[in-house]
């Protein structure tokens, strides 16, 4: 909506702000503003979506998507409003710029409506001097914010700059970063977002770094396993996101890597031979031998033709989850950590599983040493041939992250 600031000066007296990057707004957005309008008595609040944030957050949006969600989120708010001011303005955007623009065209009070969590930076920002005498602040306190730590934050504004500061509780626990990360992983955001901005989202692709489907792919999947394969899928799932966050990895390619990682497991043998056959997969005579180390290779080849899972890292993580490599990305590394981990796992002792785990947490590197040392241990057990390959990945590592050290290959 662009509408004329001055004419809504004069329609309405008590004015809300409510500023931000929306990236996406979300309803804990909307409770904010409903919040502060029913408890200050605001005749309307303006919100306004950041141009070009001075702290650029993890992949922010166009400001023309991110202007588009904030129309529709507000429509259905007859005191709701919407302003470019700060996309049109251009340049990196700050709030005392805003709050000086607003305070040439409106003479009634100006309620800049943030929550718990910006009040612990604002006096850090551009010129705290003037956002907090050119308004009227309105806090809302929600959860994840020491309640003394706030009150410390606000009187030391008020007595440091003589603001006016009201604080207001609400019950929203909403952030946009939970909201991107839901997305990122396929889980359910409806509860998060108005029904048109989870629309806008999916129609144009928002937040998701590939077009992969795991939403759907993890549907089939989940019916194709039997319920303890499944159950130990997703608790690969759990584990490789988890160290994904841990070292700094791309989450979605290790929730596709771990989705996928066993979906040809329970293949039957004969068919595993006739499929690599077929997709002209090359095994060797260890493979032969023993066809049930073909799933890695079967599974990401399904994930390719059936799934249309095109990007490299994520398919050779799946493919030598099973054997491991001698240069193993940082993808590969988390896959097969993650399927030893894994706490239904079988064939893994479980203090052997704990002691992986801890290591894991502390050093990929060392744990990847102690990965293959447990998949070779297991093999020798089952009186099978260990894998050339598998030999060749643990001298590389202990060579390379035990006995020199160096770790600049992993983390």
């Amino acid at each position: 909506m662009n509408y004329n600031l001055e004419a809504l000066s004069e329609q309405h007296h008590r004015l809300g702000v409510l500023g931000g990057t929306f990236n996406p707004i979300h309803l804990g957005h909307i409770a904010m503003a409903q919040a502060a309008t029913q408890t200050l008595g605001l005749n309307h609040v303006l919100f306004i979506p950041t141009g070009r944030p001075p702290h650029k957050p993890r992949q922010i949006f166009s400001a023309e998507h991110r202007y588009a969600m904030t129309l529709l989120a507000t429509a259905p708010y007859a005191h709701f409003d919407v302003s470019r001011m700060e996309i049109d303005r251009g340049g990196v955007s700050y709030t005392a710029d805003t709050l000086e623009e607003l305070r040439k065209l409106y003479v009634q009070k100006v309620y800049f409506i943030i929550g718990a969590d910006a009040m612990q930076d604002i006096l850090s920002w551009k010129s705290p001097e003037l956002v907090l005498s050119r308004c009227i602040l309105c806090v809302c306190a929600r959860k994840g914010v020491d309640e003394s730590t706030l009150d410390n934050l606000v009187r030391l504004a008020r007595s440091k700059y003589n603001s006016k500061i009201a604080v207001i509780e609400m019950d929203a626990d909403i952030s946009s970063t939970r909201v991107r990360d839901c997305i990122e992983l396929d889980m359910p955001i409806d509860h998060l977002l108005p029904a048109e901005v989870s629309n806008y989202i999916r129609k144009h692709g928002l937040y998701k770094s590939d077009g992969y489907d795991l939403k759907g792919a993890q549907k089939i999947i989940g019916a194709s396993l039997s319920d303890k394969r499944w159950r130990h899928t997703l608790g690969v799932v759990g584990e490789a996101v988890k160290l994904a966050e841990r070292y700094g990895a791309n989450r979605r390619k290790a929730y596709a890597a771990a989705l996928f990682h066993d979906c040809a497991k329970e293949i039957e043998p004969e068919r595993k031979r006739a499929l690599c056959k077929a997709w002209n997969l090359q095994i060797d005579s260890v493979m032969d031998e023993q066809i049930g180390l073909t799933h890695g290779l079967l599974s990401a080849e399904i994930a390719r033709r059936e799934f249309a899972v095109d990007d490299p890292e994520i398919l050779n993580a799946i493919c030598c989850h099973t054997t491991g490599a001698e240069q193993m990305s940082l993808l590969d590394k988390i896959l097969l950590i993650a399927d030893l981990t894994e706490l239904s796992r079988k064939g893994v002792d479980p203090h052997h599983r704990e002691d992986l785990r801890a290591a894991a947490m502390d050093n990929l590197d060392k744990a990847i040493v102690m990965a293959l040392k447990i998949k070779i241990e297991f093999t020798l057990q089952q009186k099978r041939t260990v894998h050339p390959v598998s030999l060749k990945a643990l001298e590389y590592a202990e060579n390379k992250f035990i006995t020199k050290g160096d770790t600049k290959d992993g983390v």
